[in-house]
């Protein structure tokens, strides 16, 4: 069951992965909520990660880094960071190059 459950949750942040990003509206928080409840409706182990700063870096001009906030998800004890959908990480970054500095692990009843 849990390997059916896994593969349901690799399916399912993919399609939160391809959702457009929106800094207000779809961001990192957001994208990390809808992937930790997912997960802990499947049964598996999640918990949200907040960085109180991270840096996105730019690939296109004006080259300025994005400094904010961040989170990402520590599933299954494996960071799953997916807040910028494909279209915005050509411009952006690709999501594993996000830095994020003094993460701090929220505990998985939270949300």
């Amino acid at each position: 069951m849990m390997v059916v459950n896994e593969a349901r949750m690799k399916q399912f942040i993919d399609q939160v992965y391809h959702e457009p990003f929106s800094l207000l509206t779809n961001n990192c928080f957001h994208k990390s909520i809808k992937v930790v409840r997912k997960a802990h409706e499947l049964g598996l182990s999640a918990n949200l990660v907040v960085a109180p700063i991270s840096i996105t870096p730019r690939r296109t001009f004006p080259y300025i880094p994005r400094v904010l906030p961040h989170c990402f998800v520590r599933l299954e004890g494996q960071k799953v960071d997916i807040p910028l959908d494909l279209a915005t990480e050509q411009s952006w970054c690709e999501n594993n190059q996000i830095i994020s500095i003094a993460p701090i692990d929220l505990p998985g009843n939270i949300i």
